[in-house]
């Protein structure tokens, strides 16, 4: 899942050197591209863009911008995380998104159904690894959304920066 168009162009490159079927899936709306550091395109592997903090936001696709936004705000307020952009969901190097994830809290942001999406899939994994690591996943609802723009049907799902603050703040109590 590319977080922007840049990256986009770069999966549609490694997949015409990909030996076997490639699913590429890029939201609609707009393409916000943040001047952040770029990692290489590696297949299966997370791009690690911020690795220090007591959190980690996990982010999938082009959700990235909320997650980014979070990021900034918990910064703003004094708590340094780690962001990740996940590139990939399969296949997916675990064993080295796993090494990043040993913190107190797990955010993670995807424009899909929570059930059986990556936020599931990381809060098994993280569980087995990390027992006390909180993971709280941002995503859609498994009902019926309306119809809307892309921002309305954030707010209306809580798939906002704002809303993972409100959590956030939520655990510091």
């Amino acid at each position: 899942w590319p977080r922007d168009i840049i990256e986009l162009e770069e999966m549609m490159d490694l997949s015409l050197d990909w030996d076997g079927p490639v699913a590429i899936r890029y939201a609609r709306g707009a393409s916000v591209c943040h001047e952040l550091p770029r990692k290489p395109l590696v297949a299966g592997e997370a791009e690690v863009i911020f690795d220090e903090g007591k959190y980690a936001i996990v982010s999938a696709g082009h959700i990235f911008d909320e997650a980014y936004k979070f990021h900034q705000m918990l910064a703003e307020k004094g708590h340094k995380a780690k962001l990740i952009n996940l590139r990939f969901i399969n296949p997916l190097n675990m064993e080295a998104l796993l090494g990043h994830l040993d913190v107190k809290a797990v955010y993670t942001f995807e424009e899909n159904s929570r059930a059986g999406g990556v936020g599931e899939m990381l809060s098994c994994a993280v569980y087995e690894r990390y027992k006390s690591t909180k993971v709280h996943i941002m995503s859609l609802p498994a009902s019926f959304v309306t119809h809307g723009t892309v921002n309305e049907l954030r707010q209306l799902v809580g798939l906002t920066a704002e809303h993972a603050m409100s959590v956030f703040e939520a655990e510091l109590r």
